[in-house]
């Protein structure tokens, strides 16, 4: 009498081992390919984030300094008093002379102080400089934002009225 053949069902244990060596293997080699890639779009996103806090406060400032009366600087902040007809389009004109607007850096902030009405707001963060500066009638605003490859500077440059 002979015996039936035996059926094979199911994997070795060496077959299964050899398995799971190639699939580390393979894991590993991806994971090491996506390392680079991966403090690229790092390194991406925080050039991003700096240009957009210098772009908030450049955009700020521009605002601010096309109606501009009057720029003085003390210390490291700056006021901006504004011409009657942009100190109206910002709301409270009453005929007298406008109070402005003052900006100063605080640690990594940018803040704007709206004179007449006590608002504060954050403008910018992120920002390693914000100098100002002036020069007979020009006044000089030199931004830094970012650290190591992502540092970007700015430098405005305007006449004071």
């Amino acid at each position: 009498m002979e015996t039936p053949a035996r059926t094979a069902r199911g994997f070795t244990l060496v077959e299964l081992l050899v398995v799971v060596v190639l699939s580390s293997g393979i894991m590993l080699l991806g994971m090491w390919s996506w390392r680079p890639q991966q403090h690229a779009i790092l390194e991406l996103r925080d050039r991003t984030q700096v240009v957009g806090e210098l772009r908030l406060a450049v955009e700020n400032l521009l605002q601010d300094l096309g109606g501009a009366h009057k720029l003085t600087i003390s210390g490291t902040t700056l006021h901006i008093e504004r011409e009657e007809a942009t100190a109206t389009l910002a709301g409270g004109w009453d005929g007298s002379a406008d109070e402005g607007v003052e900006y100063w850096r605080d640690d990594d902030d940018l803040w704007r102080l709206d004179v007449a009405s006590g608002r504060v707001r954050l403008v910018a963060s992120r920002l390693t400089a914000f100098d100002v500066g002036k020069n007979g009638k020009r006044i000089s605003i030199d931004l830094s934002a970012g650290e190591g490859d992502a540092e970007r500077n700015l430098g405005l440059r305007w006449r004071n009225p």
